[in-house]
C-alpha cells in the first residue's frame, strides 16, 4: 500500500498576515453588501413617498397652468369655481393640451379627474386674474384628502403648488384676496 500524505489547509500555505488581510477583507466586503441592502431597504419607502408627493405638485401646476391658458383665452377672467366637475369640464381642453390622459399624471390618474376632485375658491371666481393684487398668497384650489404625511396640496393663483399641514393651511385659506379694482 502507497502512502498518501494527510490533508493540508490552504491556511498552511499561506503566511500568517496574509491570512488575516485576506479574512478581514472578505469581512469588509460582506459588511458593505450587507450596508447596501440595508440602505436600499431603509430608503425605498422614503423615495415612493417622494415620488407620490411630486405628482401631487405636478398635477396640481398642470391645473394651475391650464387655469391660466383658459383665462388667456377668456379675456383674462378665472371660471366660475362652483364646483370641482364644472371646473374640471371648462379646463378640459387644457388640461388635455398640457397632458393627454393616456399619459395621465404618472400614478394613472388624469389630471381632469384631479381637478374635478379640488376644492376651489370661490372668491376668485369668475375674476380677472390680472386685478388680484397678492397672487403668490391667495390659494386657488386645494386637493381634500391629505396625503400619507398629513399634508394638503393647494394651488396659488400664481401657478405656484405647495404641500402643507392642517395649521399651515388654516393660515393659507384665511388669506383673501386683494383686488386692484375696488368693484370686487
Amino acid at each position: 500500500m502507497s502512502y498518501i500524505p494527510p490533508y493540508q489547509s490552504p491556511k498552511s500555505k499561506l503566511p500568517t498576515w496574509l491570512w488575516v488581510i485576506f479574512v478581514l477583507f472578505g469581512f469588509v466586503v460582506a459588511c458593505a453588501i450587507g450596508g447596501w441592502f440595508l440602505l436600499i431597504f431603509t430608503l425605498h419607502p422614503v423615495r415612493k413617498a417622494q415620488k407620490e408627493d411630486s405628482i401631487v405638485l405636478a398635477s396640481a401646476k398642470n391645473v394651475a397652468l391650464g387655469m391660466m391658458m383658459y383665462s388667456g383665452d377668456y379675456d383674462n377672467h378665472y371660471p366660475p369655481l362652483d364646483t370641482g366637475p364644472l371646473v374640471a369640464s371648462k379646463l378640459d381642453k387644457y388640461l388635455n393640451d398640457l397632458m393627454p390622459p393616456k399619459f395621465g399624471t404618472g400614478d394613472g390618474v388624469p389630471i381632469k379627474t384631479k381637478a374635478a376632485n379640488y376644492v376651489w375658491n370661490f372668491a376668485v371666481s369668475s375674476v380677472n386674474h390680472k386685478e388680484v393684487e397678492n397672487e403668490s398668497d391667495v390659494w386657488m384650489f386645494r386637493t381634500t384628502e391629505p396625503d400619507q404625511f398629513n399634508q394638503i396640496c393647494v394651488g396659488y393663483v400664481d401657478c405656484y403648488a405647495v404641500l402643507v399641514d392642517r395649521a399651515n393651511l388654516d393660515r393659507i385659506l384665511s388669506i383673501k384676496p386683494n383686488f386692484r379694482n375696488s368693484g370686487h
